[in-house]
């Protein structure tokens, strides 16, 4: 999305060399891009983390799971330079897998992870465990905090086209791909088609 319900902020420090050795250890997508491109994903995680708070319920969450959630947003997203998370606010990360009373003991805990709606809207809810696993497997690809934010994305009203070659690989390839694809492009080209109205209509008021 470009425009969003609150203010937008950007990273103005240096991306901490300590988050850098974590992304290293643990996300396979960030060691096999470019010096420039890795340059772009930490920028777009730091940017992510300022606009989005990740918080811990009834479990403790560290600087690791909080740039596992980051990295899972941006890896949809990276070659796509103006997208933004703006209909997102909160990522609750929860100990386990739960129900759909957002319960994480009894009976019906199935679910890994969901993007809320309703009074929901505008948040997230992950596992812990899921999300850890997603980046400890690659050679399985389910990643849930990955599919998630995809879902998120098939949210708006817009659309894509030009998949990171990367994300066809291992844990990456997904069945919503395609649809990011289509539907990030859609939205580009609705945003420029609204421009280019705009300016017509502004231009036609200055010859009235």
């Amino acid at each position: 999305m470009y425009k969003g319900r609150f203010s937008w902020i950007e990273p103005n420090d240096p991306f901490p060399v300590q988050w850098r050795a974590i992304l290293t250890g643990k996300v396979a997508y960030y060691n096999a891009l470019s010096k420039e491109e890795k340059s772009l994903f930490e920028y777009k995680v730091q940017e992510f983390l300022l606009n989005c708070r990740i918080t811990g319920i009834k479990t403790q969450i560290d600087t690791t799971d909080k740039l596992l959630v980051a990295s899972s947003a941006i890896i949809p997203i990276l070659k796509f330079s103006e997208w933004k998370y703006t209909n997102i606010r909160e990522v609750l990360v929860y100990p386990a897998l739960f129900n759909e009373e957002f319960k994480t003991e009894g009976s019906g805990r199935r679910i890994a992870g969901m993007v809320g709606n309703g009074y929901m809207e505008g948040m997230m809810i992950l596992s812990k465990h899921a999300l850890r696993l997603g980046f400890a497997n690659e050679s399985d690809k389910k990643n849930t905090a990955i599919h998630e934010f995809v879902h998120l994305i098939d949210k708006t009203d817009g659309s894509i086209d030009g998949i990171p070659e990367l994300l066809l690989e291992k844990q990456y390839t997904i069945p919503w791909i395609d649809l990011i694809n289509k539907k990030l492009m859609k939205f580009i080209r609705i945003n420029q088609i609204s421009t280019l109205m705009a300016v017509q209509i502004k231009q036609s008021s200055f010859q009235l």
